[in-house]
């Protein structure tokens, strides 16, 4: 009878102990991103991080090795595991359309070329097209925030996709930010970042997956 009990609190050690050995990788990858360089890559990881430390499930960004924190021995072992158990799944072109609507963005653009692109219908994108498709991705929400007017931002936004066409890129958005859509995603004001949009001329050049990739005629200003 007493070797139950025993036997039950060996296995509950067991698991403790398997537990921290899996939790110390993430636990010293997410305190690497506190002091992570504050770039677009370091900042995308460190949220990456944060929710898998916060849900306890891994992400299929959180260890591309463009990101900032993938450094140290500690982060290979967990990349290794997240990337043949998670990774690898999400480049299948019949489970993940965000990874193939990437890819068509990369086929009809060139490298120095910029993609306007949302969090919505597909948050992923926004990281996928930097990371796979190794496109410049312009999140028009970033430029939003509270400290800031709204005309302030858009003219933060236009200015950034002028300088963008000085250095001779080509400017892209995707169908989320050019065709009818809701008016507000949160405080982001969609409807008029859309309408401003639309007065560069979009010209639809490729779809997939119910999106569009367009071209950008026209630069601001």
């Amino acid at each position: 009878m007493s070797g139950a009990p025993q036997g039950r609190a060996g296995r509950l050690l067991c698991a403790r102990r398997g537990a921290l050995l899996i939790g110390a990788p993430f636990l010293v990858l997410y305190l690497s991103t506190l002091t992570a360089d504050h770039n677009y890559g370091g900042v995308v990881s460190a949220m990456m991080a944060e929710r898998a430390v916060g849900s306890g499930t891994l992400s299929v960004e959180l260890f591309n090795p463009a990101h900032v924190p993938c450094t140290g021995a500690a982060a290979g072992p967990a990349a290794a595991a997240n990337g043949a158990c998670f990774i690898r799944p999400a480049l299948s072109h019949e489970a993940n359309p965000g990874f193939r609507v990437a890819q068509l963005a990369a086929r009809r653009t060139a490298p120095a070329d910029a993609i306007l692109v949302a969090s919505f219908p597909d948050p992923r994108l926004k990281v996928y097209l930097p990371c796979f498709a190794l496109r410049r991705a312009v999140v028009p929400e970033f430029f939003f925030g509270t400290q800031i007017s709204e005309e302030e931002s858009l003219r933060r936004l236009e200015g950034m996709l002028a300088a963008a066409c000085r250095e001779g890129a080509a400017l892209f958005a995707l169908s989320p930010l050019v065709e009818d859509g809701p008016e507000a995603v949160g405080a982001f004001p969609a409807g008029r970042v859309r309408a401003h949009i639309r007065t560069l001329e979009p010209e639809p050049v490729a779809s997939g997956d119910g999106l569009t990739v367009c071209r950008l005629r026209r630069c601001p200003g």
